[in-house]
């Protein structure tokens, strides 16, 4: 058996991961349909990173410019493949105006080096500027899409790699262009002969590889939370989720005393429309009456579709004086839309019933309040908001 130069060995070894790499990630996006296009663009960018790889086994002093180029552009597509699959994953709005500029300087390149035969070293800055700027665009769509549901360390955590690359990148770069003696010895030299930095390409592929998974999964978790936590149909809180904030608000008021009010909303008439218009016609009304709530109150409201027709809404730092006036201009938006759905006007009309913990003395003496509450605005006709009775003032029962 030949005994290769550890350079081979390392070489070898970058285009194994890469290719296991690529096989995890179309696992992730065949059976498993996790994230399928995103991840089906991260195993072309393996691929054809590991392709990259394998043709510099053959990159001799005596190739041409050209094998050279395309040795180093089968890297940049590498790395634009991966832009576009983080761009997917956290679907972010992509209009294409780099990747046209990218193909255009490849474009140009490839024209250089087969009519002017221009130096290696000019060639390897072309091809180092459009890696570093797709790595950039990268890093900043991760951080973008990670910063807001996960907090700044862990979004500063999954670029990390894509930073030690972009570093690497840029001193390979300065070295070529300042200094080309130095940069003869670490980058200009057959990729086969530069220890240094194929063991840069292999630790940078490892753990952006790592990063990647970590955020495809980590997406992945998010989405399953959403989904436990959210209603289908309207995209709110369910009954799940909103009894979570409602003992937090709890802790919070009896740790800090910071008040919490909530309506407990109706939809009036809800089985006539669903009798004469249809249950999608139903199905409209709800998300309708969801998205007019979520427009007339205030973002820190929490909205939670409790039931069928049947919503919940919890105000943080609101007093039962500040309760009433929100349920009022609430119940009037929504009774002054009418829904348009299939050529007809639905008028939808909700009855409200209010309580505020300062009422009460626990969570669910406060909710059943506002549940009897709302039973009074239905017995009054309906279309009303009915404050509830604080518990100092309810009626004593007597036992006869």
């Amino acid at each position: 058996m030949p005994a290769y130069s550890l350079s081979v060995q390392l070489v070898l070894v970058i285009v194994f991961i890469t290719s296991l790499s690529a096989i995890a990630w179309m696992l992730m996006a065949t059976p498993l349909r996790v994230y399928r296009a995103a991840s089906t663009r991260f195993a072309i960018g393996n691929v054809v990173m590991a392709a990259g790889f394998a043709i510099s086994l053959f990159r001799t002093d005596d190739s041409s410019v050209t094998f050279w180029l395309i040795n180093d552009l089968f890297l940049v597509a590498g790395f634009l493949y991966y832009r576009l699959a983080t761009y997917q994953l956290f679907q972010m709005p992509n209009n294409g105006l780099f990747d046209k500029a990218a193909i255009v300087a490849i474009g140009l390149l490839l024209l250089c080096a087969l009519m002017f035969s221009p130096s290696i070293e000019a060639l390897s800055i072309g091809t180092t500027i459009i890696c570093v700027t797709a790595l950039t665009l990268t890093a900043m769509a991760k951080y973008r899409g990670l910063r807001n549901e996960m907090g700044l360390l862990p979004a500063v955590s999954f670029i990390f790699p894509a930073v030690v690359i972009c570093t690497i990148l840029v001193l390979k770069g300065l070295l070529i262009a300042l200094y080309p003696d130095t940069a003869e010895i670490w980058f200009i030299r057959p990729q086969v002969d530069s220890e240094p930095l194929l063991w840069a390409y292999l630790v940078a592929l490892v753990t952006a590889n790592a990063a990647s998974f970590g955020a495809a999964l980590t997406k992945l978790i998010l989405k399953i939370r959403k989904l436990a936590e959210h209603d289908q149909l309207t995209g709110l809180y369910n009954r799940r989720a909103i009894k979570l904030r409602l003992a937090q608000a709890y802790k919070l008021y009896k740790r800090s005393n910071v008040p919490f009010s909530v309506m407990l909303v109706d939809v009036d008439h809800f089985k006539r429309i669903n009798d004469e218009y249809g249950h999608d016609a139903g199905d409209e009304a709800i998300k309708f009456v969801g998205q007019t709530m979520h427009d007339s109150l205030r973002e820190t409201d929490i909205i939670c579709r409790y039931g069928g027709e049947e919503f919940l809404i919890l105000m943080s730092g609101s007093t039962r004086r500040d309760g009433i006036p929100a349920a009022e201009k609430l119940r009037i938006n929504i009774a002054s839309r009418p829904l348009h759905w299939n050529k007809h006007n639905i008028d939808l009309k909700v009855s409200i019933g209010c309580a505020s913990i300062d009422d009460h003395d626990s969570i669910q003496s406060m909710l059943r309040a506002a549940d009897n509450a709302l039973y009074v605005a239905k017995s009054k006709g309906r279309n009303c908001v009915e404050p509830s009775i604080p518990a100092s003032q309810e009626p004593i029962a007597t036992s006869s």
